[in-house]
């Protein structure tokens, strides 16, 4: 059964949140083959940068991501194929 998730929650490396709800995200989400996600809303630009980052992109587009989490460290062990967030940025509209 997929289930549907309300918003989106950020987490830095400082252990930060910020959550943003997925009826507030606007189309077009954008995604550069690669390592970048943008995702845009009325006051808010998020930016997810990393790599392998198709998978988690189809999720978001289906709503099924809860949360995303930057490490907390750069000596993270990369598992070759999975989606790795390096970090987070997100600007005012």
């Amino acid at each position: 059964m997929l289930y549907s998730a309300i918003a989106l929650k950020f987490i830095t490396s400082k252990g930060e949140q910020r959550a943003i709800h997925y009826h507030d995200i606007m189309s077009p989400m954008d995604f550069d083959g690669v390592g970048k996600i943008v995702l845009s809303t009325p006051r808010l630009v998020a930016t997810i940068e990393g790599q392998d980052l198709g998978k988690l992109f189809d999720y978001i587009i289906e709503h099924r991501v809860k949360w995303i989490s930057e490490p907390q460290s750069s000596f993270v062990e990369v598992e070759v194929g999975k989606p790795q967030v390096t970090g987070v940025r997100f600007e005012a509209t």
